[in-house]
């Protein structure tokens, strides 16, 4: 596994249901302060159950002990459910990256 998705400064979550893998994502320092979320993917079947919403809760939640006050993240416009959800949980357009390539990038204050 990647070194920088592990403690302390980073986290790889992964949901499962018996043997079958649901979701999951990592979170990564990228400055003081600062942290990315990514990888975050839900299996086909399992989408609409709330399953990111929960991954993404984990790691808020492991950002805010890792002293993180700011975690971004990147979507592609085609991602209509994960635009939503991070949209619908505080996450912003960053107005200084905004569409580069082929990705939307967000940014989330935490308290």
């Amino acid at each position: 596994m990647d070194l920088e998705l592990v403690p302390p400064h980073g986290a790889f979550v992964v949901v499962r249901n018996g043997e079958e893998t649901m979701a999951g994502g990592a979170l990564r320092r990228l400055s003081d302060g600062v942290g990315e979320i990514e990888r975050m993917w839900t299996a086909p079947l399992a989408r609409g159950r709330g399953y990111g919403r929960r991954v993404l809760a984990v790691l808020e939640a492991a950002a805010l002990d890792y002293g993180y006050r700011t975690l971004r993240l990147k979507a592609a416009p085609s991602q209509a459910a994960a635009l939503a959800l991070y949209r619908s949980v505080g996450y912003e357009p960053t107005e200084a990256r905004g569409l580069i390539g082929d990705y939307l990038y967000f940014e989330k204050r935490l308290s």
